[in-house]
């Protein structure tokens, strides 16, 4: 039997994958539009440096996205992105969204 805690994760994943499910299932490599509202984060293979631009979200207006210093491989969030953004992550970032509690890619820079 699921615990309401549980319960709660499940839903909200089951919520969020299928307006994902094609970037999840095969994440894009060049600039890519939400397909729905989700919060976002980035990861690097090799360690982010202090201010170092990591995207930029273009919509309504363009919004250079910089990063905290952040070790190798680790998830930093950048926030969150409207339905319709287009998103463009820098070279060698990839582009995570907030899954329930678990992060999956959807795009590579």
């Amino acid at each position: 039997m699921l615990t309401t805690t549980n319960a709660n994760r499940k839903r909200r994943e089951e919520i969020s994958v299928p307006k994902f499910k094609a970037l999840i299932t095969t994440p894009a490599v060049a600039p890519f539009k939400m397909p729905a509202p989700a919060t976002l984060g980035v990861r690097k293979a090799t360690a982010i440096t202090q201010g170092a631009t990591v995207c930029t979200l273009t919509g309504k207006s363009v919004r250079t996205i910089a990063a905290n210093a952040t070790a190798a491989n680790v998830v930093r969030s950048i926030g969150y992105a409207e339905r319709g953004v287009t998103v463009a992550p820098a070279t060698g970032i990839e582009v995570l969204v907030r899954v329930g509690f678990k992060w999956r890619k959807i795009a590579q820079g």
